[in-house]
């Protein structure tokens, strides 16, 4: 469920690999893509469908890899797309812990892909 006002996107445990509720926070940029693009999608059950099969949502790998390419920490990048260890120390954290750091990192994300989109009709 998106929460616009919150720029928090919840994930019911049900709808999980790992059976786990999961939080994915949201820039501004991001809900402000999301207004405008509800009425374009509204057809699909998914805002980013597969780019081959419109019934199956886009791959998490496709935004891990352009995190990564960034430099982006990986616990973080890993925390935002759910991936948690089940075991030892690191299976202690709240699913919530790296909040503030996935805010950050999700805006710092959108900011560069403003400034890229930028440049581009510049050209």
């Amino acid at each position: 469920m998106f929460d616009l006002n919150s720029r928090s996107w919840s994930i019911s445990a049900e709808r999980m690999k790992m059976r786990s509720p999961h939080i994915v926070t949201l820039s501004v940029q991001v809900v402000k893509l999301l207004e405008r693009l509800r009425p374009l999608t509204s057809q699909g059950e998914y805002l980013f469908p597969g780019r081959n099969l419109k019934t199956k949502p886009l791959s998490d790998m496709a935004l891990n890899a352009a995190l990564r390419y960034l430099g982006y920490n990986s616990d973080r990048i890993e925390s935002q797309l759910a991936h948690v260890e089940r075991i030892g120390v690191r299976a202690d954290n709240n699913h919530a812990d790296w909040l503030p750091e996935r805010r950050k990192m999700m805006r710092e994300w959108a900011d560069l892909l403003d400034e890229l989109a930028t440049e581009a009709a510049k050209r």
